[in-house]
């Protein structure tokens, strides 16, 4: 299962430029030359664009559909109304078939929606976003590593896993912040000299660690580390945040995209690890 189509009409009726900007609404579910199409907008030029919506990925069977809408609508003489299939994945072989046929797609993945509903205040359509597809979307992110090669870690290394706070688009700035603080760590902190984010036992991404300061004395650009800084803000004195920079390159193809997961022993639940310390 995906994302409830319901709910992603819902959000796509309400905020149509996640689709292309200068749309208007014309209906929704309307029969449109004897076909039951999921959306009808006007487009900026007055042209009518009919979307088809798919809670999940693209597939091989949705372009033969949309092939038979567009059949039926050129039979009806109608060359200026346009269609688009969008989904919350096009894999990138959907992407060549479907711009062969010269069909029209968007993908608006989850976490863009996350990100426009947070950001708009809608917490009653966030929560409405179905379960199973945040299940679909970490599954389909581990089952990629799941087969990455394991790796010898030689240098005195924090392994800090980031599970409950990794996205997979996240930015390099964001993957910094979340990977840096804030952690409750003893003395034993000052001994490593890098710090590996990790993924369900994946390497994302090593800094190499310059010192290592109480919680909240650095500053955090994005909401969600802003938001756990203040949610541990009662607990902030027996809290660290490390200062220190991204590696050489020679280091990062080393270690980024490996498995690590041999170093967190079963049952223990401290999203830090230590090697060679």
């Amino acid at each position: 299962m995906g994302l409830d189509e319901k709910t992603f009409e819902d959000i796509l009726v309400k905020y149509p430029h996640l689709i292309e900007e200068g749309l208007v609404l014309e209906g929704r579910q309307v029969m449109v030359y004897g076909r039951r199409m999921d959306l009808l907008f006007k487009d900026t030029f007055g042209r009518q664009l009919i979307v088809e919506l798919k809670g999940g990925p693209i597939k091989d069977e949705h372009i033969g559909q949309v092939m038979s809408y567009e059949g039926s609508i050129l039979s009806h003489g109608n060359p200026d109304l346009r269609i688009m299939l969008v989904g919350t994945r096009v894999p990138p072989n959907i992407r060549k078939s479907l711009d062969h046929h010269g069909i029209a797609w968007k993908e608006i993945s989850i976490d863009t929606l996350i990100e426009h509903l947070n950001k708009a205040g809608e917490t009653n359509i966030l929560n409405h976003l179905s379960a199973e597809a945040f299940s679909q979307k970490t599954e389909g992110i581990v089952s990629r590593y799941v087969n990455a090669d394991q790796v010898i870690i030689d240098v005195p290394a924090m392994l800090i896993r980031i599970n409950k706070t990794y996205r997979e688009n996240m930015s390099a700035e964001e993957l910094f912040e979340v990977t840096r603080g804030i952690w409750r760590v003893g003395p034993k902190r000052e001994i490593p000299r890098y710090a590996f984010a990790v993924f369900k036992g994946v390497i994302k991404e090593v800094y190499r660690i310059d010192r290592w300061l109480p919680a909240g004395t650095l500053e955090y650009k994005h909401r969600q580390m802003q938001k756990i800084l203040n949610d541990f803000r009662p607990t902030l004195k027996a809290r660290w945040e490390f200062d220190g920079s991204l590696v050489e390159d020679n280091i990062r193809k080393r270690f980024v995209g490996k498995s690590c997961a041999h170093y967190f022993k079963q049952g223990n639940a401290s999203p830090t690890v230590y090697v060679n310390c």
